[in-house]
């Protein structure tokens, strides 16, 4: 299998664990497409938790290369990252989630990752729960968005949502609508939250 490619961005000064994207890539035998996916993802929780992780500017700088997956803004801010990761089945889209979440614990912020499904089943096989579950909402209770719901996505950053071709046009709008009002960003779409669709439109 495919290597990651070399020339990718070094670990953050002092990772002795191997904290950087390159290291998980390599662990997971990433190619460079799937590589490339995961720059993407990686560098949208760091952007987006780069005050929370109190990063200094020269690791910032370091880890810049990557960072270029998803620009900055006229106003130094991150743009937000809503991206379609398809292929066909055994192309590998669910090792680029399992490095997502290898890369998000390694740094310690796992509670800024969800992984969701569209059905039960499929959250099973990314060990993640449905995307109703995630946002507090059921088909019997749609407005069961408690405190909890609301304190757990007070951390997220990242949401994955995985068999993407079971997504109605309405369900779309529910999470966007949901994820505006848990995030409080009633007018940036899913609430400013970075989103990665993932699934196979030809296996419908």
């Amino acid at each position: 299998e495919p290597a990651a490619p070399s020339d990718a961005t070094d670990a953050p000064a002092g990772d002795v664990d191997g904290c950087s994207i390159a290291a998980v890539s390599a662990k997971f035998t990433l190619n460079a497409a799937q590589h490339t996916a995961l720059c993407c993802g990686a560098t949208a929780l760091l952007h987006s938790l780069s005050k929370r992780l109190k990063l200094p500017e020269q690791e910032m700088e370091r880890l810049s290369p990557h960072m270029g997956c998803v620009p900055l803004r006229e106003d130094n801010k991150a743009r937000q990252l809503v991206m379609c990761l398809t292929g066909a089945g055994g192309t590998g889209k669910s090792e680029v989630v399992k490095a997502l979440r290898e890369f998000s614990q390694r740094w310690g912020i796992a509670d800024a990752l969800c992984v969701t499904a569209t059905t039960g089943i499929a959250a099973c096989v990314v060990h993640g729960m449905t995307w109703h579950k995630a946002t507090g909402h059921f088909s019997f209770m749609k407005q069961a968005k408690t405190v909890k719901v609301r304190e757990l996505w007070s951390t997220i950053a990242l949401l994955v949502v995985d068999e993407m071709s079971m997504l109605s046009a309405r369900q779309l709008h529910q999470i966007d609508k949901w994820l505006r009002d848990l995030k409080g960003e009633p007018d940036v779409i899913f609430g400013g939250v970075h989103v990665i669709f993932c699934g196979d439109f030809f296996q419908l």
